[in-house]
């Protein structure tokens, strides 16, 4: 036998079947030869088989445990420490014996490895009684966790209405909705005793000139509630309280999308030569979630953040919903000009630092005239509210009228878009919009403004951009998107009274998919109106899918220009009664399809 197995090693081209015999004899080979003296070949295919035996007795001892689980005093239960064996290893149990039970008979069985169960598991295993089912285990709920609550009786429900600072404060419909749904309590009067005067010291208040009022219908009255709202995030020393946890997330929701447009507008006339992707990359180099920290800490807010001395946690979205209501906050209470306030006196805020510039791009310069007060110099944030300008009364928005519509557009006056496609617009859009009590001549002037903006809303940039970068709709599209986030997050908090931030959030993003804005315009078959090149033209009959971002710019320049001309107002209206976002007139407005013969 050794002969034959030594010839066996010194022949390399000998068959499996061949080893597989001198495997099988009675005599054990482990003993006579060590495994150094095979060849390579033969040594990978003896460490083969030991790995392929060792896991043909652990699965017969896992089958020999699940067949004895009725006695668990004599056997232990498989808990996992091997792996269970392929079905490709698998083999009868009488060639298991006639190939390994007597070469491999002096073997041992490896140890099992400790058991890696809980104290608790090992306890009651070693008792002899069953181990308590895992976490992931189907069992069955409670009865308090299957069935709902019952419902409040009508006192508890009056009553709980009653309390309600949101019920009781009927004429800021927006304000109120983000006041805590419940009254607080004596330990949230603590904390404000002891850290609103710092805050207010670190914002500036109060301001000269400002006294406290004493009414709840003024939204100052309101500011003490919001800010110790504001600073309760989940794990500020209140945060676990649900009230203010739910009032702390919608605040941040609304700030978010109420800093976003603040600054869009304000680089708008800041920078009226640059294109909607070099803003773009100026407002994220001064908001993004690295930066909001700093910031914060520039105004001496972050001890208020983390009173227990947990200053330099990571965190960053606790600072991120801090900064966000903040922004929310001071907005409802006194307005856009305290943002700006906030953002560049308070905070610091620069728009030229270096950290933040956009990326050099190459391309044609702007020739094309400006806005005289705009091209004069760079306009400051103090400006951009007290500024007085000849179309005070013709705009509501003037200084963003005449930065997102260039005077050159004057030249597009009596084309053949405005003599054929523009009355039919204005009639599907309802514009001009009626007016009392106005002055005739600024009424005309609005509307013949209007008229141009329109057309600029639907100049594709495939038309003129490669010499004129501004004669397209793209700094309208870009302020509209920002403006309809604005307004649509302020309708589904005023909605939604007691839900929570990130259910409002998730629906706004579905309310507001780009798909959809422009799913609507071509609902009113605007897209026809679109003013394309040639071979854009000729790309999108080729494929509709391409057409769908630009009919999405489209839509939301619309919403630019009607925000730009006659204010907050006319965004609500084209959201919400033309367009239709929150599909409330589907069953009224809507016209079957014509069949094709």
């Amino acid at each position: 036998m050794a002969e034959a197995a030594m010839g066996m090693c010194n022949n390399p081209s000998s068959s499996f079947l061949h080893k597989q015999a001198a495997f099988s004899s009675s005599e054990s080979l482990f003993s006579t030869f060590p495994i150094c003296n095979f060849g390579k070949r033969g040594q990978n295919s003896h460490r083969h088989l030991k790995k392929l035996f060792i896991r043909r007795t652990q699965h017969q001892s896992i089958r020999a445990t699940a067949s004895t689980l009725s006695s668990p005093a004599k056997t232990k239960k498989y808990d996992g420490a091997y792996p269970v064996p392929r079905d490709r290893d698998r083999r009868s149990s009488s060639e298991d014996s006639t190939t390994f039970s007597s070469s491999l008979a002096s073997r041992q069985r490896p140890a099992a490895r400790p058991t890696k169960a809980k104290p608790e598991r090992r306890r009651l295993m070693k008792k002899g009684g069953a181990p308590p089912p895992s976490r992931h285990s189907r069992t069955l709920l409670g009865v308090r966790d299957a069935i709902l609550r019952p419902p409040l009786d009508d006192k508890r429900l009056a009553d709980k209405f009653l309390r309600s600072p949101q019920m009781s404060l009927k004429t800021l419909p927006l304000l109120s909705s983000c006041l805590p749904y419940s009254p607080l309590h004596a330990q949230d009067e603590e904390w404000m005793e002891q850290f609103m005067p710092e805050i207010k010291e670190a914002l500036g208040y109060p301001l000269p000139g400002m006294d406290k009022p004493t009414s709840p219908d003024v939204p100052l009255y309101h500011l003490d509630t919001l800010l110790y709202a504001a600073f309760q995030h989940s794990e500020s020393f209140r945060g676990n309280q649900k009230y203010l946890r739910v009032a702390h997330s919608r605040l941040a929701f609304l700030g978010e999308y109420i800093l976003d447009l603040a600054l869009v507008e304000y680089f708008l006339v800041r920078y009226p030569r640059e294109t909607p992707a070099c803003m773009r990359e100026r407002i994220f180099g001064l908001t993004n979630k690295t930066m909001l920290p700093g910031w914060l800490e520039s105004a001496s807010l972050d001890r208020c953040i983390y009173p227990e001395g947990r200053r330099g946690s990571k965190n960053l979205a606790n600072y991120r919903g801090v900064f966000w209501a903040l922004v929310a906050t001071l907005y409802l209470c006194m307005g856009m000009s305290e943002v700006y306030r906030l953002l560049f006196e308070v905070f610091g805020l620069d728009p030229d630092a270096a950290f933040c510039q956009p990326k050099r791009r190459l391309g044609r310069l702007d020739v094309d005239y400006v806005y005289a007060p705009l091209d004069e110099k760079q306009m400051d944030w103090t400006e951009l509210s007290s500024l007085k300008t000849a179309d005070d009364d013709v705009f509501a928005k003037p200084l963003l009228y005449r930065a997102c519509v260039p005077p050159g557009m004057q030249r597009f006056r009596g084309n053949l878009w405005e003599i054929d496609s523009l009355p039919q617009v204005l009639q599907i859009l309802g514009y001009p919009l009626t007016t009392i009590g106005e002055d005739p001549e600024v009424v005309k002037t609005r509307n013949l403004e209007l008229e141009l903006g329109l057309q600029l809303c639907f100049l594709h940039p495939s038309v003129y951009k490669m010499e004129h970068p501004r004669f397209c709709n793209e700094r309208f599209e870009y302020l509209g998107s920002k403006i309809q986030d604005v307004v649509m997050a302020e309708k589904l908090i005023m909605k939604h009274l007691d839900a929570p931030g990130f259910y409002i959030k998730e629906k706004h993003r579905r309310l507001l998919f780009n798909r959809l804005c422009g799913k609507y315009f071509r609902e009113k078959k605007l897209q026809k109106f679109m003013i394309l090149n040639d071979a854009r033209k000729e790309l999108f009959d080729k494929s509709r899918k391409l057409k769908n971002f630009a009919t999405t710019g489209c839509s939301l320049a619309l919403h630019g220009l009607g925000y730009a001309v006659y204010g907050r107002a006319e965004v609500r209206r084209i959201m919400f009664e033309f367009l239709d976002f929150e599909r409330l007139q589907m069953a009224s407005s809507y016209e079957p399809p014509s069949s094709k013969l």
